[in-house]
């Protein structure tokens, strides 16, 4: 049964927008900003004049029934991950702490789910405030550390735990006067919260934090504000111990290494849906083109398997366009014994180029990609590129 739970403070401007329904808010226009093969953040605006409201959509395409167990057992009943962080978000506000100010939340019967919340405008991540707003300006990094232990204090203190809080999900407002925590997903809330969580939650942002962004001083003085507003902390140096060896074990995962060492702006890519899933574009792209899609991008392969053909581009570029249409009813059985999506290899090389450019690795331009399912086990897919000035085929 669908379910659409709203905040009270925005549900007039989500009932005048139409966006009452979970239907609605998937449909929304929206720009991708990050994404994974089962779910996806868009930016997208509510509402219209001066009373819009920027936020973000966080979209689960299918809600894993993995996801609902451990939600269960989490105390949250088998809920998504988007009504589960919801509850996180309102628990948080109630208790005075920084984060994003959730908007609605909902399910529908279909597998899918989402979660609306406030956009936090002017702020930058950790690794970007650091490197481009404090640079070498000593005495304010010490004073940021120290504050932003005490606000890590804060939140543990509250009884709040943070699996994923790696140095991305830290943003920080102008000239650090506010240090927001995001992506509650998988947070819990306990009467009083173990120290070993304590120091794991610390070690993932310490591991996912670059050496040349925060140096050893500045690390302690980050922990020594921690404890010092922290009740009835362990010895120092067993807590530098857990935290340290904890680290080491984190910057093993290669999630892990890919926020340490991810390139930051400008070497971040966004797409627009056009079409759902099935036509993507980049915004500079659909720039190009005038906000006008060209007769051959949209789906219409021919043949099983795969082709390439060039394309013509804005300003006389050439681009590689590969298509695929195929069949696949064990990869389709295996996907839905999983409850994983269905993902062709033009969609995972789309994927690729995303991660290269996060990295900063020399990669071929994407331009647009897509995928859809006429049938359950049949898959239609595309892929575009930019061929060099060389004219060799990027990729």
């Amino acid at each position: 049964m669908a379910l659409v739970e709203t905040n009270p403070r925005y549900r007039g401007l989500l009932k005048g927008a139409g966006l009452l329904s979970v239907e609605r808010v998937l449909a929304l226009p929206a720009v991708i900003i990050s994404g994974h093969p089962d779910r996806n953040v868009a930016r997208v605006t509510l509402g219209d004049g001066p009373g819009a409201v920027p936020a973000l959509l966080k979209r689960e395409h299918r809600v894993r029934w993995r996801d609902r167990f451990l939600n269960w057992w989490g105390g949250f009943g088998p809920v998504s991950l988007a009504r589960r962080e919801a509850g996180t978000l309102r628990d948080l506000q109630r208790a005075g702490l920084p984060c994003p100010e959730w908007i609605a939340a909902g399910e529908d019967d279909q597998g899918r789910a989402f979660l609306l919340v406030r956009e936090l405008t002017g702020c930058v991540d950790l690794r970007v405030f650091l490197r481009d707003h404090l640079g070498s300006r000593p005495r304010q990094r010490r004073r940021f550390a120290r504050e932003l232990g005490r606000a890590l204090a804060a939140v543990h203190e509250a009884g709040f735990d943070h699996p994923d809080l790696c140095s991305k999900h830290v943003l920080v407002g102008p000239c650090g006067r506010a240090i927001h925590f995001v992506d509650w997903q998988r947070a819990r809330r306990r009467p009083e919260l173990a120290w070993e969580r304590r120091c794991r939650d610390l070690a993932v942002l310490d591991a996912t934090l670059a050496d040349s962004l925060a140096t050893e001083r500045e690390r302690f003085l980050c922990l020594a504000a921690y404890l010092s507003a922290s009740e009835a902390p362990p010895p120092t140096a067993l807590v530098v111990r857990s935290i340290r060896h904890e680290s080491r074990r984190q910057q093993r995962k290669s999630r892990v290494r890919e926020v340490r060492g991810a390139a930051l702006a400008p070497g971040r890519q966004a797409v627009v849906w056009l079409d759902g899933e099935a036509l993507c574009v980049t915004p500079e792209f659909l720039d190009e083109l005038g906000g006008r899609v060209p007769d051959w991008l949209p789906l219409d392969a021919a043949g099983e398997g795969g082709d390439a053909a060039e394309v013509p581009l804005p300003g006389g570029r050439r681009g590689l366009l590969v298509r695929g249409r195929r069949s696949v009813p064990l990869r389709w059985l295996w996907a839905e014994f999983r409850r994983r999506p269905l993902v062709s290899p033009e969609l995972r090389r789309a994927g690729e180029l995303f991660r290269l450019q996060r990295h900063g690795v020399a990669a071929p331009r994407l331009l647009a990609f897509g995928q859809r399912r006429p049938r359950p086990w049949r898959v239609e897919s595309f892929v575009l590129t930019e061929i060099n000035p060389t004219g060799l085929a990027e990729g």
